[in-house]
Parts: C-alpha cells; sequence; structure tokens
C-alpha cells in the first residue's frame, strides 16, 4: 500500500528513445528519496512524452506509442534489449533514425530478432507436427486398411532438385495430418465426373512439403498410371509443392507414375494402395524427385 499510494519518491529518466524540437518521449524509472538505486518492480517503469515548458518545468504526458509520431520525430538513443524492449517501438526507431549510424545499430538488431523469431516459430512447428521420437526414427507407416489416415513413402533424388541446390537424401517419410475426398459428379460426361483426393505434409529438410494425388477414376481395384499436372483437370496426378523454394514436382507421361488401389471399403469410406514414380518440373532444365514405395491409408 505504501509503495502503490503513499511511497514520495522521483521519475528519473533512463533513456531518451526520441526527440522533436522541446519534446522527448523517454524511459523513466521510480526511485525512492531514500533508496540510491531505481526500483524494478512493473508499476516503478513508464515511456512518457516530456514536454520543456519553462526553466526547470517541464509536463509528463502519456505515452504516445509506436504509432503516434511522425517524420518530424527523430530516433534518440537505440533501444537496448531489456526491461522496455518492445520491438514495435524498435521497428518505429529504425524508421525515425535520420543518423546512419543509429541507423546501421537498429538494423542489425531487428535482423537478429527476426531469425531468432523464425527460427523459434520454425522449431515450434516442427515440435507440432513433427515431434522428436528418440525412441525410433522416422519411418514409412506399415500397410494397413484399417483407414488409418497415414501415409508415407521413400524420397530421393540423384541431383539437385531446388533453385538453391537442395538434394533429398533417399529416406523414408511419413505424412503429417493426412486427409482423403472421393467425389462423383452426376453431371460430367467425362473422367472427371469421379475424383479420389489424397493431401498430406512431408517434411523435407526441415521444410513442409505438400504432397497431392488426385485420382479420376471410379473406386475400383487396379493399377492406374499417372499424367502431367499440365494436362486437363479430368487427369490422374501426383503433385509433391516445396512452398520454401516455390518448386513443384509433377506427375509426367514419360517416365511413368504409378497408383495402386489395392483395398477399396465403400461401406466404410476406407481406401488404400501404394505409389511410386518420379516428379518432374516444368522448367529448363527439368529437376526431379523420386518417390518410392509410397503407401496410404485414408478415410474419405
Amino acid at each position: 500500500m505504501k509503495t502503490l499510494f503513499a511511497d514520495d519518491g522521483e521519475w528519473r529518466t533512463s533513456q531518451v528513445v526520441f526527440r522533436r524540437g522541446r519534446q522527448r518521449v523517454v524511459n523513466q524509472r521510480r526511485t525512492a528519496l531514500d533508496q540510491p538505486a531505481p526500483r524494478s518492480l512493473p508499476w516503478q517503469t513508464r515511456t512518457v512524452l516530456i514536454t520543456q515548458l519553462g526553466p526547470g518545468l517541464q509536463w509528463a504526458g502519456s505515452d504516445p506509442g509506436p504509432h503516434g509520431l511522425d517524420a518530424s520525430w527523430r530516433a534518440a538513443e537505440p533501444t537496448q534489449p531489456g526491461e522496455f524492449l518492445r520491438w514495435e517501438l524498435f521497428r518505429q526507431q529504425l524508421a525515425l533514425s535520420g543518423d546512419s549510424a543509429v541507423h546501421r545499430r537498429l538494423r542489425a538488431r531487428l535482423q537478429v530478432h527476426a531469425r531468432a523469431v523464425w527460427r523459434r516459430q520454425r522449431d515450434a512447428w516442427r515440435t507440432r507436427v513433427d515431434p522428436p521420437r528418440p525412441d525410433a526414427p522416422e519411418t514409412v507407416p506399415a500397410a494397413s486398411h484399417a483407414g488409418a489416415n497415414t501415409l508415407g513413402c521413400w524420397v530421393s533424388a540423384d541431383g539437385p532438385v531446388a533453385t538453391e541446390g537442395v538434394r533429398y537424401r533417399a529416406a523414408p517419410r511419413r505424412g503429417h495430418d493426412c486427409r482423403a475426398d472421393y467425389r462423383t459428379d452426376t453431371t460430367a460426361t467425362d473422367a472427371s465426373r469421379h475424383r479420389l483426393t489424397v493431401e498430406a505434409t512431408l517434411l523435407l529438410n526441415g521444410v513442409a512439403h505438400e504432397l497431392r494425388l488426385n485420382l479420376a477414376v471410379p473406386l475400383r481395384r487396379g493399377t492406374y498410371a499417372l499424367q502431367a499436372c499440365a494436362e486437363p483437370a479430368s487427369w490422374s496426378t501426383l503433385q509433391l509443392f516445396d512452398p520454401w523454394h516455390n518448386v513443384s514436382y509433377c506427375s509426367q507421361s514419360q517416365p511413368r507414375a504409378t497408383v495402386v488401389l489395392s483395398h477399396i471399403d465403400t461401406l466404410r469410406r476406407i481406401v488404400a494402395g501404394t505409389f511410386e514414380g518420379e516428379l518432374q518440373t516444368n522448367a529448363t532444365p527439368r529437376q526431379y524427385v523420386v518417390l518410392r514405395q509410397g503407401r496410404f491409408d485414408v478415410r474419405y
């Protein structure tokens, strides 16, 4: 109670953040008269707008916030990592900095912060989508016909398969967030009236790749050849998309890629099968990735 309402003290400026004429935006800490050091309690720190009214007289107004400053302001002292650190204020300092040396310091710190944030987001996503399993390495899911919503395959390439020379070593991969959908359009007259879509996410080199199988056939057991993705939508295709490098690998008429539907249960709405083949880019020179021993068991 004494600290909040009855403690005599003074606000001492610890940092001048922005300047404009006789006005300053400052970070302050409250120091009790009987204590030599500033306090570190949350309610004993503030960011305020100081206006000089006359000799020895100034007015402390409310914090204008990072969006309440225009080009008439200039950054004074770069914000230091610590108690008063707010990254939106840091970016505002960078935008309003008229000093090239301060600008370089601010930009370097923001870049370090942006990379750290990106790494934390990436690690959090990997933990959520692909949690570490110290007891067993990643592997292709076992073959099943129970509608387990599983998908997996061996992924490999003999050469560079992306614009930055990323290579995929031969390794088993299991899909995440596997889902399937089967639709029948009674109004269509061509092969597009039947369409089975199986989708999943594969982690390759730490990047989430989207794998999509479109099978424009009635649900019957058998082996089906896949065509090029650039052909009509009624054709059956297999596509692997790398969003990091903006590269899409698609099935082609040659070399051949195939899908085998080995189990179909229309009552329980389960479809299972296998797939394999070489996927290529449409750009020149062709880049490719090979999928082997692929299998899926999904509910639609």
